[in-house]
């Protein structure tokens, strides 16, 4: 199990809260890629930006990013 980054952009809402999504990442933990993606899917359909297999590589203190819990 690992963490996987996923990042929205700057038009990208929250489905349930209508919240703009702009500037947060979401941590989804999974044994691989593929997993963390459908689980991203499910939750957000279509509306993210990337995944990556880090923070680091996400820029989430480069940028910073909010996490969103």
């Amino acid at each position: 199990m690992r963490d996987w980054i996923f990042t929205f952009g700057f038009d990208h809402i929250h489905p349930e809260t209508g919240r703009r999504l702009a500037n947060h990442y979401l941590v989804i933990r999974a044994e691989d890629s593929e997993t963390a993606r459908a689980e991203m899917v499910r939750r957000f359909g279509t509306k993210w930006a990337f995944q990556y297999p880090s923070r680091e590589m996400a820029g989430v203190d480069k940028w910073h990013l909010t996490e969103l819990k």
